[in-house]
């Protein structure tokens, strides 16, 4: 049994708080990880 995965399924949201808290090399992981997971569901068709 396949089902279908979106974006919003995988993606982590932050609040405003979190956010700031964050170091800008959390940052930029986040971001690293969030265009992967994208990159990754475009191949796919999604």
């Amino acid at each position: 049994l396949q089902e279908m995965v979106a974006f919003e399924d995988l993606v982590v949201y932050f609040t405003r708080e979190e956010w700031e808290a964050m170091t800008h090399a959390q940052k930029i992981l986040y971001r690293e990880v969030m265009l992967e997971i994208y990159s990754s569901l475009l191949s796919l068709g999604e």
